[in-house]
């Protein structure tokens, strides 16, 4: 199966300033602006956590509806022209991922069939893609942020930027710090916790196993 567009990077949010309920692939919009929706998988999106896809093209393996699968190319209505904010984020919608994989591989779970009230059918699926540590920009934040697990001994919720003008090495700043909640707790209760949040998730992706 090849799926043309996928993980779209900030999609557009709609709204209806006509006088009459439209029913779309967005939902239903309620008349005069009545309500706006919008579709993202938020931080877990890999071309918000990738912006500029340094890690990411052409022949990456990726987690396609529980099969394993690949890029294949852009997706349809790619543009990575579009402006950036201050974290490199595009403030429209951007780039897009063509995918493939076989579907006899693939699983109910994570391939669902949906159904818009007075619109049409579509198709759910999951996608995951693992974001490894290929530049020093990634290295160094990694490092940082170990670092400031092991000062306060708990698994952190870390915010940061990087100055695309400073050399690489200088250049990734720590914004902010908080104690991280929800994957500490599940994994404590669940299993014995990796030594940091951080390693736990480096170890997943390197060896391929499973996040629940």
């Amino acid at each position: 199966m090849v799926n043309p567009r996928n993980a779209y990077q900030n999609y557009a949010a709609a709204t209806n300033t006509t006088e009459r309920v439209l029913h779309t692939y967005m939902g239903s919009l309620l008349p005069r602006g009545g309500n706006v929706n919008y579709s993202t998988s938020g931080e877990l999106s890999p071309l918000l956590n990738d912006p500029y896809l340094r890690t990411i093209g052409i022949g990456t393996r990726v987690f396609l509806a529980g099969a394993q699968g690949f890029v294949s190319w852009r997706g349809t209505q790619f543009n990575t022209t579009k402006p950036r904010n201050e974290s490199g984020v595009p403030e429209s919608n951007a780039a897009t991922l063509m995918l493939t994989a076989d579907v006899k591989q693939m699983s109910p779970r994570f391939l669902r069939a949906a159904h818009f009230e007075k619109y049409g059918v579509t198709l759910y699926l999951g996608i995951g893609i693992p974001i490894p540590i290929l530049d020093e920009d990634i290295a160094e934040l990694v490092r940082m942020g170990k670092a400031i697990e092991r000062h306060y001994g708990r698994p952190m919720d870390i915010e940061w930027a990087v100055d695309g003008d400073m050399p690489t090495g200088g250049n990734v700043f720590i914004l902010q710090a908080r104690p991280e909640t929800v994957w500490s707790s599940r994994q404590a209760a669940e299993k014995p916790a990796a030594k940091s949040a951080i390693e736990h998730i480096l170890a997943t992706v390197m060896t391929g196993k499973k996040v629940s």
